[in-house]
């Protein structure tokens, strides 16, 4: 049964058949594509039990609360919770939580997530992409719901190599140049009808950066949300803008 398909609002899953430990692992993977909150629910000991996961402007901790009447228990944080409810009150429950507006709470200058895009918090040329910038961003830790790692957009770098990894390929590995000092980034369920792109492209990436081990030597990777050529690219418009006027002191 669900509620909310269409438009922006929460998407309320129930499936009596499903096991219990799974109901977050798909409200999460539901969340995430679609940019939605997404509850999911399923009877255990004859009484429902959910999870909820959701984007940024979605509070789950609050709309739990402000849906408390629905339910027997509750619990959570700003992207993610658990709830328990009579079986009967499920319908109640699903059109009352479905039906609270994106951003919630109602916040007229906040943004709402759609699916596809990423909240882009620094874009900078790929000199800036060095060690020094790593822990500069470490010391923002921890990450998770509500403080989530900054998303980068880095420019000027051009590729060496690409190519799918992993067992069934749906991995892109990329060894790119900085001027002439090579990085890797690493896009984790690619899709494997994406043309790759060609040695020697100059491409924009968008992701985080990430400290790991290869070979026995630690290195700097970007995790890559997404990838553009330059000559396509979203902030072209932003890189070929003129800088602004310095306003010169009267003397």
């Amino acid at each position: 049964m669900t509620a909310g398909e269409e438009g922006t609002g929460a998407l309320m899953l129930r499936n009596d058949t499903w096991a219990a430990g799974i109901v977050g692992l798909v409200a999460g993977r539901l969340a995430e594509s679609l940019a939605r909150p997404v509850a999911v629910a399923t009877l255990v000991d004859g009484e429902l039990r959910g999870s909820i996961r959701g984007p940024a402007d979605f509070h789950i901790a609050a709309a739990l609360e402000a849906s408390a009447v629905h339910l027997s228990k509750r619990g959570g944080h700003a992207q993610a919770g658990g709830f328990s409810l009579a079986p009967e009150d499920w319908e109640a429950f699903s059109a009352a939580f479905s039906g609270f507006p994106r951003p919630f709470p109602i916040d007229p200058v906040a943004a709402i997530e759609l699916p596809g895009r990423a909240t882009i918090d620094l874009v900078l040329p790929a000199r800036y992409l060095d060690w020094a910038l790593a822990e500069q961003i470490e010391r923002l830790a921890p990450f998770g719901p509500g403080h989530v790692e900054p998303v980068l957009v880095v420019t000027g770098l051009r590729l060496v190599e690409a190519r799918r990894v992993g067992s069934d390929g749906r991995h892109l590995a990329m060894r790119l140049l900085k001027g002439s000092e090579a990085f890797d980034a690493i896009a984790f369920g690619d899709p494997a009808e994406r043309p790759l792109p060609a040695e020697g492209d100059a491409l924009d990436l968008v992701g985080t950066l990430e400290r790991d081990m290869f070979g026995g030597i630690p290195r700097l990777r970007l995790r890559l949300l997404d990838y553009a050529h330059t000559s396509a690219s979203p902030v072209l418009a932003r890189r070929l803008a003129p800088p602004p006027a310095v306003p010169v002191a009267a003397r």
